[in-house]
């Protein structure tokens, strides 16, 4: 199996407003773990948190706690000095446990995975994932894309189109 995926609220919150969290465990079966640190970041209530609790209950996901090591911790720490606690998490724990991450934020995330060789894919990787797999067309994705948009989400691109003109998606 490959590896565990760990994923940050912001692709969890864009696939719930895009209603398509149900495509996550399709696309990485076994693989898509929850911190809690990321848990508490989703509002109570909402769908994207009511998802990743559903699911964790069905053991379609795994949610995790924020391991005990002294390097985690003291990571943890120093990364949430200028980030968010589920971002400050996640990427701690990449680098430690050697995971993957699905985050788009791009700005806080991307020198530091760099790096530590940590491998990640944003939403717009997701989705162009959906496509190249053929569950979803070009034109459902470009639908989502919009929506997503529509509802105050920021993303790079307002199609599939351009994202794969401008940027080279990645794959975990």
């Amino acid at each position: 199996m490959s590896k565990p995926i760990l994923f940050d609220a912001d692709v969890l919150i864009h696939f719930s407003k895009g209603r398509a969290l149900h495509l996550l465990p399709l696309l990485y079966p076994g693989r898509i773990c929850v911190l809690d640190q990321v848990r508490e970041e989703l509002s109570v209530g909402s769908a994207a948190r009511e998802w990743v609790e559903t699911q964790i209950a069905l053991g379609n996901i795994q949610g995790l706690a924020l391991p005990d090591r002294l390097e985690v911790i003291r990571e943890y720490a120093q990364l949430h000095r200028r980030m968010g606690r589920g971002e400050s998490a996640c990427l701690a724990l990449a680098r430690y446990d050697d995971r993957y991450l699905a985050s788009s934020n791009l700005r806080d995330i991307q020198s530091y995975c760099r790096q530590y060789n940590i491998r990640f894919v944003t939403t717009m990787d997701v989705l162009a994932q959906v496509e190249r797999q053929g569950i979803w067309r070009e034109n459902t994705c470009d639908e989502f894309i919009h929506s997503i948009r529509k509802q105050g989400s920021r993303l790079p691109v307002n199609s599939l189109a351009e994202y794969r003109n401008r940027f080279e998606p990645r794959k975990l």
